[in-house]
């Protein structure tokens, strides 16, 4: 489904949990707190990325455009033993699911390249 509005490289923030929508964050934000499971929506494709790194629970996205954008807390884990997610939306009905491998060894000081694998979604459904 094509969206009103695209603006490319914005994100919107859903929760995870009933698919309300929590905040719409402008492009060239370099910080987002996530309070609950969220699913982070970048309008765009995965090729506006540069590279992703995690450090502790924060989830931290390099922008081509020279932006970096910190999701802190991206990786906890909520009752039901889920973590956020990264998909992108082109608006052309390609959205890109970014699964991000796991990391029993991240340390809150320590920042670590990671390297996500992608499928292809349907649409962005809630849990």
């Amino acid at each position: 489904m094509a969206q009103s509005n695209f603006t490319l490289g914005t994100v919107d923030i859903i929760a995870r949990h009933g698919g309300t929508k929590i905040v719409d964050v402008a492009a060239g934000s370099r910080s987002v707190t996530l309070s609950q499971s969220s699913i982070v929506r970048i309008h765009g494709t995965q090729a506006l990325v540069s590279s992703y790194e995690r450090q502790g629970n924060d989830l931290i996205v390099h922008m081509k455009d020279g932006t970096t954008v910190r999701y802190q807390s991206f990786f906890d884990v909520d009752a039901d033993g889920k973590h956020s997610e990264l998909v992108f939306d082109d608006g052309n009905g390609a959205i890109m699911h970014a699964i991000f491998p796991a990391a029993t060894d991240a340390s809150a000081t320590q920042t670590v390249l990671i390297t996500p694998q992608f499928e292809t979604l349907s649409d962005i459904s809630p849990c």
